[in-house]
């Protein structure tokens, strides 16, 4: 167990109650410590699990099911507000800008961060991006979802165009491959170009670079070139989310 001592005194709210007189730290502030030991790569990636929509196991590492996000951007932005000088919080807000809230699993997570960190922290010049954003469905094709809107996994809205990250585990089976390519059908018809990512094109690194060549080529993105040290740091990103022994703390 490590202890730690922080100044100046905690705020309100930096412990949740557990059970009994047990308390936990809250979200923000487990952020801001971790931020006094994570590089900054690490530190996005923490910041956007606990604002996913998303648990974890008791390990720190998987996937257990979908949750409401614990905490989000804004929150941990006026707790680090509240705590001026501690270790880390240079680190801390300089990650939090990076973290993309409402990511569904820890690929959904790797995708998202491939796109709004920096080529040199692993990612890569895309436009701003945004997890499960709203779309409106068609009011003629509302019948054929039975929904007027959908969530698109991630959206580029400035060039109209969405990932979406098709899982084994929720995307087989007759109904759900009808419900998959009849959400993708719509999501086109509401005019956002949509490309498909499953496990099977994103299996190794090099394939992974493949597949974010084909999403620049179809969202009509100038394609970039990267030193070695950017990718690098692109690999590692991969690694870390993509390793069934990552965890998270």
């Amino acid at each position: 167990m490590k202890e730690h001592q922080l100044s100046p005194m905690l705020p309100r709210g930096s412990f949740r109650m557990l059970a009994g007189a047990v308390r936990v730290a809250s979200p923000e502030l487990t952020y801001l410590l971790m931020a006094q030991c994570r590089d900054i790569q690490e530190l996005a990636v923490i910041g956007c699990y606990l604002c996913g929509g998303f648990s974890i196991s008791a390990e720190g590492s998987g996937y257990t099911g979908a949750r409401d996000p614990i905490t989000t951007p804004e929150e941990i932005v006026a707790f680090l507000d509240l705590m001026p000088g501690v270790r880390g919080i240079k680190r801390a807000r300089r990650a939090l800008q990076y973290v993309v809230p409402n990511t569904a699993s820890p690929i959904e997570t790797l995708l998202a961060l491939t796109s709004s960190l920096p080529p040199m922290l692993g990612g890569r010049t895309m436009p701003q991006v945004a997890a499960n954003q709203r779309i409106l469905v068609p009011e003629r094709l509302q019948e054929l979802i039975s929904a007027d809107e959908l969530y698109g996994d991630l959206y580029f809205e400035s060039v109209k165009g969405d990932i979406e990250y098709d899982s084994y585990d929720f995307h087989t089976g007759r109904y759900r491959l009808d419900h998959t390519s009849t959400r993708r059908n719509v999501i086109e018809a509401a005019g956002i170009k949509v490309v498909s990512a499953t496990w099977g094109q994103i299996k190794t690194f090099g394939l992974y670079q493949d597949f974010w060549w084909l999403v620049e080529n179809n969202f009509v993105i100038k394609h970039k070139t990267y030193n070695e040290k950017q990718l690098l740091s692109q690999e590692k990103l991969y690694r870390m989310l993509t390793n069934p022994e990552f965890r998270l703390f």
